[in-house]
């Protein structure tokens, strides 16, 4: 029978001890965030985000020509990204590596935060179109992070020598993982066997997933798209503008109590050909070279470079989000905790290059729960928001809640307490020097209390373990290693046990509600 204990459940972030206290300050709309921001996440704030996204005629006409040829599998897809050609059109974008499979759970709820952003947006503000987009970080080389998946405990890693940015990558050799995973969906096999490089793999399976929520794969790994940035290539590379203008709004940051993320470079570009993203430095006044390399550029050589092959130019962290705003219609950017406080720190360079800056909408953040688990969570008396504590502090409660004795010990911590204090009020009276030494074996007393009192729970504990350790077992599934599930587990855990998983976190999620969800299957 069905339980519904997780109706509508909500866990705002800072219950549940996993996120940053500059995110919470933001979510609560500290006004010590408010100068690296430039409006709340918060749905009324789009008419006015639509007044300062000015995206011209020729700006987007660029950018629907660069997706028909990116789109060219997929022809049944133009008239959406035809969308994009009216003045009244706008996008709302999300970004993430190129995990294989998707990787963690967080990459579904991102896509699925935009998807509903849009919709939401479209009730209430008819006037205008919304675009979910999806920003592939096919440019990124950071191999590692995206090689791997985990369902329960087991890991499938793609072994590949490949080097370069990832998008580059010929996926044939991940047929390993397909022999492997006898359960693999038609939709992943066909994705990586068809497909030239990983970007086209990501875009089908993504295309497979939420084709029908129309939502856009945008890949920056593009001649006519780059071309635009020329401008900002030539003030970082030559100028060094944006190294100054970010290391200012860091200060700035730092004076506030906040801790910065990323680190902004002299020049802030890879020079990217073939298999090589190798970081772009100077070395003389008129000499550039490509690191770890034998290539060299003049500045006339570069700036020559730069105009005939502005594809070979790869921003880095710093300089994507930039990038992304410059050639999307776009009026709010979808990341997580670490992603919207790195955002932060780009406040001065959107103002300095007059690009609007975006409104910062966290994705949504949930928790995957079974009717099974639900039932055995009833069972302990304990609410899932319990359940995020450190697993210390979980025994701990356990104990006092299911004790049949009195753990608190507060009357004999009044009783030795008091006699102390009575002490120092005799020493008062008759030898001042003695309140020095009564106050330090009071010091002593009580850590020796608490550490008797610590012993006792743990013999409570040990006493009631059979059925405490139902309760961290609990814990255990829903938070595998300690932390979050949807940094670790992947889709294919919930979706190959009912393959109508995706559309249940459409269900669920609500991008404006700010809080921690629960996805109850």
């Amino acid at each position: 029978m069905k339980t519904d204990i997780m109706e509508g459940c909500c866990i705002p972030f800072e219950k549940t001890g996993f996120f940053s206290n500059t995110f919470n300050a933001y979510i609560n709309n500290d006004p010590s965030v408010k100068p690296f921001i430039h409006r709340s996440p918060s749905i009324e704030n789009f008419p006015e985000q639509i007044k300062d996204k000015v995206f011209s005629k020729a700006q987007r006409e660029v950018l629907v020509n660069s997706l028909k040829n990116q789109y060219e599998k997929y022809p049944s897809y133009t008239p959406q990204i035809e969308r994009l050609l009216d003045e009244n059109t706008f996008t709302v974008t999300t970004g993430h590596q190129l995990n294989i499979f998707t990787g963690p759970l967080y990459f579904i709820y991102k896509i699925v935060t935009v998807i509903e952003a849009a919709k939401e947006l479209k009730a209430k503000y008819p006037q205008y179109n919304f675009v979910p987009v999806y920003w592939m970080a096919s440019e990124d080389h950071d191999f590692e992070e995206i090689s791997y998946f985990c369902i329960k405990d087991k890991k499938y890693v793609w072994e590949n020598d490949q080097t370069g940015a990832v998008g580059r990558m010929n996926p044939k050799n991940i047929e390993a993982i397909l022999d492997r995973f006898k359960d693999m969906p038609d939709f992943f096999k066909s994705a990586y066997q068809n497909a030239e490089n990983l970007t086209e793999a990501v875009r089908a399976y993504t295309h497979y997933l939420f084709e029908k929520e129309g939502l856009i794969c945008v890949d920056g790994d593009d001649v006519d798209l780059k071309a635009s940035f020329k401008s900002v290539m030539k003030k970082d590379i030559f100028e060094n503008l944006p190294h100054q203008w970010v290391e200012e709004n860091n200060q700035k940051m730092e004076e506030a109590g906040f801790k910065t993320q990323i680190y902004a470079r002299p020049i802030n570009f890879f020079y990217l050909k073939g298999e090589l993203r190798n970081r772009i430095e100077q070395i003389d006044e008129d000499t550039f070279q490509v690191v770890d390399t034998a290539i060299k550029f003049s500045k006339a050589e570069m700036e020559a470079e730069i105009e005939n092959h502005p594809e070979r130019f790869s921003p880095n962290v710093v300089l994507r989000p930039l990038y992304q705003e410059m050639i999307l219609p776009n009026l709010s950017y979808t990341g997580g905790p670490a992603e919207v406080v790195y955002w932060f720190q780009l406040k001065e360079l959107f103002d300095q290059m007059e690009v609007p800056f975006p409104i910062l909408l966290p994705r949504n953040f949930a928790l995957v729960i079974t009717e099974d688990q639900q039932r055995k969570l009833a069972k302990t008396g304990f609410s899932l928001e319990e359940l995020f504590q450190a697993e210390h502090l979980l025994k701990r409660e356990f104990a006092e809640r299911n004790t049949d004795y009195d753990l608190s010990f507060e009357a004999e911590h009044q009783m030795l307490f008091q006699a102390y204090d009575n002490l120092l009020a005799k020493a008062n009276e008759v030898d001042v020097t003695l309140i020095g030494h009564i106050e330090a074996e009071k010091k002593r007393l009580e850590k020796k209390f608490a550490h008797t009192s610590h012993k006792f729970v743990k013999a409570e504990q040990r006493r009631q373990q059979e059925s405490l350790q139902h309760l961290l077992n609990l814990k255990y599934e829903l938070f595998p290693g300690g932390g979050l599930q949807e940094r670790r587990e992947n889709m294919l855990g919930f979706y190959l046990k009912d393959s109508s998983f995706v559309e249940k976190v459409h269900q669920t999620l609500k991008p404006f509600e700010l809080s921690f969800q629960v996805i109850s299957i």
